[in-house]
């Protein structure tokens, strides 16, 4: 069984979770190309995180922070030997039900190409590529993917 509990970004399973993010992702893409939040950033009273606890263990995490008129999810990684298990589609449906009951008609993301296990979960999550958004520009390395949230804005 997956429990989610909200944190702040200073809680120190989040913290541990987001240094085995930052070590793959580092790996994968180059300093230019990696666009990591900081724990300051995720401090913001708009912003949202999670961890998933499986028998006790923070094995999960997830962000999302409102800017404007959208959201945009940060930091979603479990570690690897949770993977396939459904803990990250608990975390993703907990940030989707936060950012629909918050109002916030979109939730967007970036992730990379070297990253085709996200890219095809976010796509059976109905995630849809689009450009780039907010300050983010083009990178050959990116993708950027969004989602309309079901029963939020003009039907």
């Amino acid at each position: 069984m997956v429990l989610i509990e909200r944190v702040r970004p200073s809680d120190p399973g989040f913290q541990q979770l987001m240094a085995e993010l930052d070590a793959y992702q580092s790996q994968l893409y180059s300093p230019e190309s990696n666009f990591l939040d900081s724990v300051e950033a995720l401090e913001q009273a708009d912003a949202c995180v999670l961890v998933a606890i499986v028998g006790g263990e923070t094995v999960g995490c997830g962000a999302m922070k409102i800017i404007g008129g959208y959201a945009e999810l940060k930091r979603m990684y479990v570690s690897s030997g949770h993977r396939r298990h459904g803990v990250a589609t608990a975390l993703l449906e907990w940030l989707e039900r936060e950012i629909a009951s918050a109002g916030v008609p979109c939730a967007c993301l970036e992730t990379g190409v070297h990253q085709p296990g996200a890219l095809s979960f976010y796509a059976r999550h109905g995630y849809l590529r689009r450009g780039p958004f907010g300050d983010y520009r083009a990178d050959p390395l990116s993708v950027f993917l969004e989602k309309d949230m079901p029963g939020v804005g003009p039907e």
